[in-house]
């Protein structure tokens, strides 16, 4: 698969210095960008035209509430994003008990070196006799 892509072509930003090669570039520049949008809009108005006959056919879908919601193959369309909600709720759970352990193991350690420390008199080995 490959993209071929023409060079871009360096316009001078002041105008004194634009010749008429750089003018040509900038008007096929505007050109392809006009012709991009008018595209653009062709798309769109044909997508309008498959909806608007889709939607003649089913008159059910004639209400604005029926319109907006999309349903899946079982016509329910809250239990799905009501399973996303959950899952994210999850995961932050699982997220902040990650974070409640490591902060619980971290305070356990310092417990445990301060008992240490205070079990043991470490002055007592560094003195010489």
């Amino acid at each position: 698969l490959r993209f071929v892509l023409n060079e871009k072509y360096v316009q001078p930003m002041a105008l004194r210095d634009a010749t008429e090669e750089d003018v040509k570039q900038l008007v096929a520049v505007r050109e392809f960008n006009k012709s991009i949008k008018q595209h653009a809009l062709d798309v769109f108005v044909e997508d309008a035209e498959v909806i608007d006959e889709m939607l003649s056919n089913r008159p059910e879908l004639n209400d604005t509430l029926q319109k907006l919601i999309l349903t899946d193959n079982h016509g329910q369309h809250k239990d799905n994003k009501q399973d996303i909600e959950k899952s994210k709720a999850s995961r932050l759970t699982v997220s902040r008990l990650e974070k409640e352990a490591k902060e619980n193991y971290r305070v356990r350690e310092e417990e445990r070196m301060q008992y240490l420390l205070d079990k043991i008199d470490v002055d007592s080995y560094l003195e010489e006799d």
